[in-house]
């Protein structure tokens, strides 16, 4: 397998890593305050704070997903 194909399936691995952070509550929150006029008034907002208290713990796990990965990938592109 050539280097370069290992490359791009790491970066293809941070981007799905990305993808599973953006469906967790923490990045959906803005988008329902900025998006509704009732701001953080709004009701999907409320139960997104809400619900991310139970996906806290998830969501460190993913950015430790991401940054791992982006060290990586840094790493080998600062050996090249």
């Amino acid at each position: 397998m050539s280097d370069f194909l290992t490359l791009s399936r790491d970066f293809n691995t941070l981007f799905i890593f990305c993808k599973k952070l953006l469906q967790l509550h923490a990045t959906r929150y803005a988008h329902f305050v900025d998006s509704s006029p009732l701001g953080e008034d709004c009701t999907y907002a409320k139960i997104t704070k809400r619900e991310f208290e139970s996906e806290r713990e998830l969501t460190r796990e993913r950015l430790r997903e991401i940054r791992d990965k982006a060290s990586h990938l840094l790493e080998v592109l600062d050996n090249e």
